[in-house]
């Protein structure tokens, strides 16, 4: 292995430390969304599913304590339900920019590493090009195959580990930032559902009533 990398030549520094960045950033975003993915199952769903049936009450009160993003949204706005429905926005709309921030921090650079990567690849072809020209011109007698292999395989070594870094980073970029919007999508809808509940807009009743077995399998859902 530690032969192999060697044969890259002077980029193999850049090349390794943008493939060590990049795995780090790929682990502390699947950990980031991991996390949220369960809070999403066992809190953001059934809260959606409540915003049907206009059990924002319960909801809220459930929320009480909870962590997770949905229950922090909730409680912000019981916290504030009492100020005028345009403070009422002008606060979530802060507090939802900055979950904003947080599910997409870092994407950007795995988007710069996914650019650098095959440049610094493609920088290596052309110095391992010229290595290979060089060995050719300094060469006296017939030319054999080895006196290119060198410079050849230096090209072809840092144009494939640029690559390598690449891919998966425009992937993971890509990926988690869909991940980022599905999820602050429901969040919102989460929210705008409360807001209008609380507006007393929504139809549906703002309280459960607690002998129906859908407002029992809301309030274990919510507690779970």
């Amino acid at each position: 292995m530690s032969d192999w990398w060697q044969q890259i030549g002077p980029l193999a520094g850049p090349l390794g430390a943008c493939s060590l960045l990049t795995l780090m950033l790929i682990l502390e975003r699947l950990l980031f969304f991991a996390s949220l993915g369960r809070t999403l199952v066992k809190r953001l769903r059934p809260l959606l599913t409540a915003a049907r049936n206009g059990y924002w009450l319960a909801a809220i009160e459930q929320c009480q304590g909870q962590r997770g993003l949905p229950a922090q949204g909730l409680q912000l706005l019981a916290t504030h339900r009492a100020r005028p429905r345009v403070q009422r926005e002008d606060i979530l709309s802060l507090w939802l920019g900055e979950q904003h921030r947080k599910l997409h921090a870092h994407l950007k650079w795995l988007v710069l590493l996914a650019v650098v990567s095959p440049l610094l690849g493609l920088l290596g072809t052309v110095l391992g090009m010229i290595q290979a020209f060089g060995a050719l011109a300094a060469h006296v007698g017939p030319v054999h195959p080895a006196v290119l292999a060198t410079g050849l395989q230096q090209a072809m070594l840092t144009t494939a580990v640029g690559l390598i870094i690449a891919v998966p980073a425009l992937i993971a970029s890509h990926g988690f930032r869909i991940w980022a919007d599905a999820y602050l999508a429901l969040l919102e809808d989460l929210l705008n559902r409360a807001q209008l509940a609380l507006d007393g807009v929504s139809d549906a009743p703002t309280s459960p009533d607690t002998d129906s077995p859908d407002a029992a399998a809301f309030t274990e859902g919510v507690a779970a």
